[in-house]
């Protein structure tokens, strides 16, 4: 809950708990190193924590919603800010 302030921190936790989560497994993370090497051999810098949200997306076959598809090269994406 970080950055949410504590006003509003019973709001999203009510609101993230109405979705399905799925554990992080080592498929996910062997992915996500991989990509880590793969796009920094190019000169490219991606934070892990999204390496590793592209990774699992990727396993799952899901769509990313996320407001920099530029970290997610590769998955399908779309930007809640733009829908």
């Amino acid at each position: 809950m970080a950055g949410v302030p504590p006003a509003l921190r019973a709001l999203r936790r009510e609101q993230l708990a109405s979705y399905d989560f799925e554990a992080l497994g080592f498929e996910a993370a062997a992915l996500a190193g991989e990509a880590y090497l793969d796009l920094s051999a190019s000169g490219r810098r991606v934070p892990v924590p999204d390496l590793l949200r592209g990774a699992q997306a990727r396993i799952l076959g899901l769509t990313l919603a996320t407001s920099n598809p530029a970290h997610f090269p590769g998955l399908e994406v779309e930007d809640p800010r733009r829908s």
